[in-house]
């Protein structure tokens, strides 16, 4: 079942609230699909929810908590996943009694699910979103690709956000001890409509991913003359441009942009492909995915 197969069908969406990038791709797969006639249903957390009220506004939207990742800004991702994970396996059970609660009240025909284990049903086809499955591990570290295996095989299909030939996401989308894995290609909000061919804007700075990153990010590279997009929360030096909360503007100004610095994120990563930028892409501290990703 590819995207551009479904039609007429009433669909539930959530993403994984780590960062914006999952929401920010989604938002193109979800275009797609409405685009194709299919009415979709948003659930996420209230700063998601108010995200994806400024690309569809007349959509249905229905809370869903986000999952509580705790980072110190340390560049220690695995012990910071590690110490959350009783919090986080406590959010996992009770997801699932939320989707059983969706499914009654809407009576969808699918789920899709952009990295959320949990968010998946046993009674509707439900889908599962990633350009990951492969984990980005030390040796020691094998049970967590088993445990991540073991929950993305239990969806119907799995989506996955890159070329069969691993164009974008290199070893980490090969597709080995899954099935039903279906690559889609990339996604992004930036998909759809003509690059921007005036670019008037010399340096755009996207301080994304968790605050304290993205403030690490904001502190050393941050100076006049370059526009920050980022979260309200993040703090800009004295005489530095920003933007925040408003996605549309945002996207406007990065449409504008001669070259974008950014986290090297995979969202990041296939937003590069459709925009007309040079792109300066800094890992994440610690963050084996994005350090992998930054060197292909």
């Amino acid at each position: 079942m590819n995207p551009s197969e479904i039609k007429g069908k009433k669909i539930v969406v959530s993403v994984l609230n780590w960062g914006f990038g999952h929401l920010s791709r989604t938002i193109g797969l979800m275009s797609q699909l409405q685009e194709q006639g299919n009415e979709i249903i948003f659930a996420g957390d209230k700063i998601q929810r108010s995200i994806i009220r400024q690309y569809f506004p007349d959509i249905k939207v229905l809370s869903n908590e986000g999952y509580s990742f705790n980072f110190r800004g340390k560049g220690r991702f695995a012990i910071d996943l590690f110490l959350s994970l009783p919090k986080l396996i406590r959010q996992f059970n009770k997801e699932k009694g939320r989707v059983k609660q969706i499914v009654q009240d809407e009576n969808p025909d699918m789920i899709i699910s952009d990295h959320r284990y949990g968010f998946r049903s046993d009674v509707i086809p439900s889908i599962f979103v990633t350009h990951q499955l492969q984990l980005p591990i030390k040796w020691y570290q094998r049970f967590m690709q088993l445990w991540h295996r073991h929950l993305i095989n239990r969806f119907d299909k799995v989506w996955v956000m890159d070329t069969k030939e691993s164009k974008l996401a290199g070893k980490l989308s090969k597709s080995r001890g899954f099935y039903n894995v279906l690559y889609i290609g990339p996604y992004s909000r930036f998909m759809s409509g003509e690059f921007q061919t005036n670019k008037y804007i010399e340096k755009v700075l996207i301080a994304s991913g968790p605050d304290v990153y993205a403030q690490q990010l904001v502190d050393i590279f941050a100076e006049p003359g370059v526009i920050v997009v980022c979260a309200e929360s993040i703090i800009t030096p004295d005489g530095v441009k920003r933007l925040s909360g408003d996605w549309l503007k945002q996207d406007d100004l990065i449409r504008s942009a001669k070259t974008i610095i950014s986290r090297s994120g995979y969202s990041t990563i296939m937003d590069a492909y459709f925009l007309d930028a040079l792109f300066e892409i800094i890992p994440t501290p610690g963050q084996r995915e994005q350090e992998y990703l930054s060197n292909l």
